[in-house]
């Protein structure tokens, strides 16, 4: 009987799979599971609520909205008059008042006050007219007679003078004649003397050097002489 029971538990034992053994934890095991859990979502939860409060209070206020313009209210009032504007007929010529003329004043010999004694070849009295006013007129005349070449002075020559006063002035050669827009520069010769404006010869002063001539003065009697032309009275 024995040895039947002992068959039939190896028949079965070749039948049935064995079963994996099962092991139970102690209770106290899954609670420290459980508790581990808990502390790890609590760093979590910490940092999202940071997270939160950093974005509220950083998140840019929230522009107000403009205010919509209203439509106008249109209200039906008296009508207004409408000032009409009267166009000129076809054929209607439309003048406008002429501009006044601006005339271009250059100054000229005649634009400066000139002794009555200069239209008759007299010389001028320095006492009357300074020297230093003469050599500024003749100046003048120099820079309004630009490159013509002609003798831009009102001074009568040594030739047009009247015979005592050619009798007084002493015979010279002109020798030279320098012009230049520096007076300093300026000079000339007379009888192989270089005289400068100012300088005297002879009882002669040398008041202004100009481009073709020369403005000399014997006393008070101013008179020209043109450049490079000798003097030789008839005694």
């Amino acid at each position: 009987m024995s040895s039947v029971l002992k068959a039939l538990r190896q028949q079965q034992s070749k039948l049935v799979p064995a079963q994996p053994a099962i092991y139970l934890e102690p209770a106290h095991k899954q609670q420290r599971s459980f508790m581990g859990l808990i502390w790890l979502l609590i760093p979590i939860a910490a940092l999202v609520g940071w997270w939160l409060v950093h974005w509220w209070t950083t998140a840019p206020a929230e522009q107000p909205a403009a205010p919509v313009a209203s439509s106008p209210q249109w209200e039906i009032g008296a009508p207004q008059p409408v000032r009409v504007v009267e166009l000129p007929e076809e054929n209607a010529v439309v003048t406008t008042p002429p501009e006044p003329a601006v005339e271009a004043t250059q100054p000229t010999r005649s634009s400066f006050a000139q002794p009555e004694a200069l239209a008759q070849n007299q010389t001028v009295d320095l006492n009357e007219v300074p020297a230093d006013l003469l050599s500024a007129f003749e100046e003048a005349l120099t820079a309004t007679g630009g490159s013509s070449g002609q003798q831009n002075s009102v001074l009568p020559r040594i030739s047009e003078l009247n015979s005592s006063l050619q009798g007084r002035i002493p015979d010279f050669s002109y020798d030279a004649h320098q012009y230049s827009s520096r007076v300093s520069d300026r000079f000339i010769e007379l009888a192989g003397q270089r005289l400068r404006q100012g300088d005297n010869w002879q009882g002669i002063q040398v008041l202004s050097i100009a481009p073709n001539h020369v403005v000399l003065a014997l006393g008070n009697d101013a008179f020209q002489q043109p450049a490079l032309e000798d003097w030789t009275s008839a005694r």
